[in-house]
């Protein structure tokens, strides 16, 4: 009888370590497969890592990028001597937290164990092929946020002090993943207690109490990091990332994109690039309450992102039942109050709303931002067709099975192209070009500050980074030559065949560099990027008769 009874619980056990051990197969394929990728905010994280490494001190505080990233970095590159690897690995890393998360949302929902169990397979799959593609903190501030939720959801909140502050600190460590989870947890934390004050007998006092000790919590982990940033900065700073992502979307009055990409400039000493802190660029800051036009504005702006944001969440699975069930769900849980105690996947709604309303007034076109939702949408899918299926005769035997492949199957459909192109890649062509470029400077000895012009590109800063050099910034526009010699640069990266390639190769005072990376035979078009050099700096040609022959074309 003993062994009977314990089956079932072998059979959880043995199916989660098969999750577990598809999870670290399929996160270290992905992660070799696609080892040669990077992304600007990449280039930040790694640099930042590599000053709590290495040093200086004074360069790793930055308000624009949180730090749990670049601390996870930190011991894989003692591991691996290429950094990318240790940013792969530290991405790996990220896709088990939110598979961790997802399982615990999962199980804090009162769902079934089949339920319990497909859901979490879908969570790591989709772990491991958001792990590779961009290298950012969205799925490690995913993973603990759901653990901090998961923790709210237990009936001891309210009741034990020890389970209200274990909540906050974890989500104070969400925090440190990125920044947006602190305002969001004030959100979380007035829904929570306003449904339970709805739905239980707890008393307010009881709720209070409850959320102040997760408000504890959350400082208890927040409050040294946010305590750094403002003796930083001179004033209080819980994050700088927040005013940049409202300021690029910004009334069309003029240019507010991230300026390293629109104007030449000099790093911090010591500092590889500017985006590594951001905060002392010239961005074109603005606030609604500036003027009427303004005020329409951020208006129209909140407007059009609702609309944008319901479509990501829609998007991440086929059918679009996640944000319909969990908005639904919680409605009609409120309308009889014993349902939301009873079937917490009604609860899913509460952290999907917030998270949606943090971005509202701000940047919100990045799918990533929303992937911490996920786990509660699958919640609250399986829990809603859970629900509806009870109409259906209990004689027929398959119903929970087929709901269950109903959910599964949609967001299978819905993330099936960025589970394909995990195992199947696309070449990035910048992060391509910036690698042989790069190796072909380093063995020319032409290394030193780069600049780049011409739109769209991000080869320049790429390879700025694996040389490890300053990168000056970036142009959309040929600047005046004048501009260009002034700046310091001793390499101008520019796309090859384009106007500012021509006018840099007619200009005497510059020295095309494709043949001191490639030889004396014909290369042209090897790759799409060409290097130029000013004269003070360039190397002799080693091919003059080549270059006098451009000069003529």
């Amino acid at each position: 009888m003993l062994h009977t009874s314990r089956q079932p619980h072998m059979m959880r056990v043995v199916s989660l370590a098969a999750v577990w051990l598809a999870y670290v197969l399929g996160v270290t394929v992905a992660a070799w497969l696609n080892r040669q990728q990077i992304n600007p905010d990449a280039v930040a994280y790694l640099r930042i890592a590599h000053y709590y490494w290495h040093g200086p001190s004074h360069l790793m505080l930055s308000g624009a990028w949180s730090p749990l990233l670049s601390w996870l970095m930190v011991p894989w590159l003692v591991v691996f001597e290429d950094p990318l690897l240790a940013a792969r690995a530290a991405m790996a890393v990220s896709a088990g937290v939110f598979l961790w998360g997802g399982w615990c949302v999962l199980r804090a929902a009162y769902l079934p164990a089949a339920a319990i169990l497909l859901g979490t397979w879908i969570t790591m799959l989709l772990g491991v092929a958001w792990s590779v593609v961009l290298i950012t903190p969205d799925l490690l501030m995913a993973g603990l946020l759901c653990d901090g939720i998961s923790r709210l959801w237990a009936n001891s909140w309210v009741t034990d002090r020890g389970t209200a502050l274990r909540a906050g600190l974890v989500l104070g460590l969400a925090y440190l993943a990125k920044a947006v989870v602190l305002p969001m947890s004030v959100l979380l934390l007035l829904g929570w207690a306003g449904t339970h004050l709805v739905s239980s007998r707890r008393s307010l006092r009881q709720v209070i109490r409850a959320a102040a000790m997760t408000g504890i919590g959350l400082l208890i982990i927040a409050g040294p990091w946010i305590g750094l940033l403002s003796y930083k900065y001179g004033h209080l700073v819980m994050a700088t990332s927040g005013a940049i992502t409202h300021t690029i979307v910004g009334p069309p009055d003029t240019d507010r994109h991230h300026p390293a990409f629109r104007i030449f400039h000099t790093p911090e000493p010591g500092r590889i690039t500017s985006l590594e802190d951001p905060t002392s660029l010239p961005y074109k800051y603005w606030s609604p309450l500036e003027n009427s036009t303004y005020m329409v504005h951020q208006v129209w702006l909140i407007y059009t992102n609702a609309h944008l944001i319901l479509r990501h969440l829609k998007t991440f699975d086929g059918l679009g039942l996640g944000f319909v069930s969990a908005v639904l769900g919680y409605l009609y849980g409120l309308l009889r109050g014993p349902l939301l105690q009873k079937e917490r996947w009604r609860w899913s709604c509460i952290p999907v709303i917030a998270l949606a309303v943090m971005y509202l007034p701000m940047y919100a076109e990045d799918p990533r931002y929303y992937w911490a939702a996920v786990p509660f949408l699958l919640a609250a899918s399986f829990g809603c067709t859970l629900h509806c299926a009870q109409i259906i005769p209990k004689a027929h035997a398959g119903k929970r099975a087929l709901v269950l492949a109903v959910v599964a199957c949609s967001f299978i459909i819905g993330n099936e192209r960025v589970v394909r192109e995990t195992f199947a890649p696309s070449p990035d062509r910048d992060a391509l070009a910036a690698q042989v470029l790069a190796e072909k400077l380093r063995r020319t000895d032409l290394v030193g500050p780069i600049a780049s012009i011409g739109p769209g590109h991000r080869t320049g800063l790429y390879v700025a980074y694996l040389l490890q050099v300053p990168w000056l910034g970036q142009r959309e526009e040929m600047p005046a030559p004048e501009e260009i010699l002034t700046l310091g640069a001793a390499l101008i990266i520019v796309p090859r065949s384009t106007s500012v390639a021509e006018q840099l190769r007619e200009d005497p005072r510059f020295t095309n560099a494709d043949k001191a990376l490639f030889g004396c035979e014909e290369l042209r078009g090897v790759l799409p990027f060409e290097v130029y050099l000013p004269r003070a700096s360039s190397m002799q040609d080693p091919c003059p008769a080549w270059g006098a022959e451009q000069k003529g074309t």
